[in-house]
């Protein structure tokens, strides 16, 4: 018995360290250098409702991560941790003389900011954010925001099954920038 024991008896169990370190250089080495046009918003990341870019220098999106990081609202884990010392190193190390856009992976994007409708007027008033219209391509100067209702029609009869309220984003050449919509049955 003692012979079948030893080779068929319990495994020692193996674990793996966290390396944080090789997570951090990972992360910075997937990225493209920082520029001074961080995009932390686009229709390049995802089909969300924007038809634009919404961009923040490097150090007014570093100013906020650690605001973020302070308030215990990021980096609650090993992972998170990482995660946000590579960032802090990417954006101390941006070269701010390009002019080009930088866009962050998609998995940072989620990770870290995956701002909606509010958060982007907060972006603006608190951290300079810009909204830059993909089809004019340049700086949009003045948001023109509104409502939009849109009724639609019963498919079983007159009337309205139910309505759409739009809030809209133009940019001052009439382009639509940004949508959030409400539904509601009527």
């Amino acid at each position: 018995m003692g012979f079948f024991k030893r080779p068929f008896g319990k495994k020692e169990k193996k674990t793996f360290e966290f390396d944080s370190e090789k997570l951090v250089r990972g992360i910075i080495y997937g990225l493209s250098p920082c520029s001074r046009y961080v995009v932390i918003a686009s229709p390049r990341y995802d089909s969300r409702n924007n038809s634009c870019d919404f961009v923040m220098h490097p150090h007014e999106l570093l100013r906020w991560l650690e605001v973020q990081i302070e308030a215990e609202e990021y980096a609650r884990d090993e992972v998170e941790c990482a995660t946000a010392e590579a960032m802090i190193i990417w954006l101390r190390n941006a070269d701010c003389s390009n002019d080009n856009f930088t866009y962050i992976t998609e998995d940072l994007i989620f990770e870290i900011l995956d701002p909606k409708g509010d958060e982007f007027e907060f972006f603006i008033k608190n951290y300079n954010a810009s909204i830059y219209c993909i089809k004019c391509g340049y700086f949009v100067e003045a948001v023109y925001a509104g409502k939009r209702e849109v009724l639609m029609p019963f498919y079983h009869g007159p009337g309205y099954s139910h309505s759409s309220n739009e809030d809209v984003w133009d940019c001052q050449e009439g382009h639509q920038l940004y949508f959030v919509e409400e539904s509601f049955v009527l």
